[in-house]
């Protein structure tokens, strides 16, 4: 877990108003109910350091960082757009046949928590028959000053078919969502190298690691 998309001054802010009431909570309420279990219980408690503040803070954060960054509660300290999920679309490439762009198929999909986001993408070429996979090895989410959020990653591509034309390559993406359509818009340049640009709409929230 990192803090990397949090607003720094908020985060402080609410990490020392948490410590005051789960402490209060702790000393009030947790300690006294300890003090009336067994003696094994109890010295199990203590040596795990379980039902201390710093156990209760992490619990909030993890509770914060895996889903309540999607809610309304917590956008005034995790600002970020909700990219979970599957998405379905076309690229078009710079790469030519015939002397026409390459159109592809593709499906991109999302795991996303407060603190790190995972994107894999899956291609399929009709007209080779030909599969292929990237997924991201450094990612970026960042908000601009109209609200609109980009997405940077760099990722790495891997043929899903045996063919002399596919071979592992790496490239980077910059994309843009926009919330009121569920559409990610981008465009990207690889180390073959080739440009392109996509579309992909949001389809479902469930993820099944392959094109279809």
């Amino acid at each position: 877990m990192n803090f990397k998309y949090y607003k720094s001054h908020r985060l402080i802010l609410f990490i020392i108003g948490l410590s005051i009431v789960v402490g209060s909570f702790v000393t009030l309420w947790i300690h006294p109910a300890i003090e009336k279990t067994p003696e094994p219980i109890r010295t199990l408690i203590i040596y795990l350091e379980l039902f201390t503040v710093p156990f209760f803070i992490l619990l909030i954060f993890l509770y914060i960082d895996q889903w309540g960054w999607k809610t309304k509660c917590f956008k005034w300290l995790v600002d970020l757009p909700n990219l979970n999920g599957r998405y379905r679309g076309k690229l078009v490439s710079s790469f030519k046949v015939d002397n026409k762009n390459v159109e592809i198929e593709c499906a991109v999909e999302i795991k996303q928590t407060a603190s790190e986001i995972t994107i894999s993408a899956y291609y399929f070429n009709a007209i080779k028959n030909e599969y292929s996979k990237s997924d991201s090895v450094i990612e970026l989410i960042e908000k601009q000053r109209n609200g609109s959020f980009l997405i940077y990653y760099v990722y790495t591509n891997t043929p899903g078919t045996l063919h002399p034309s596919l071979n592992i390559h790496e490239g980077t993406t910059v994309c843009t969502y926009y919330p009121d359509k569920k559409m990610l818009v981008g465009e990207y340049y690889n180390s073959r190298p080739n440009t392109g640009r996509f579309e992909v709409q949001f389809k479902s929230d469930k993820l099944i690691y392959r094109f279809e």
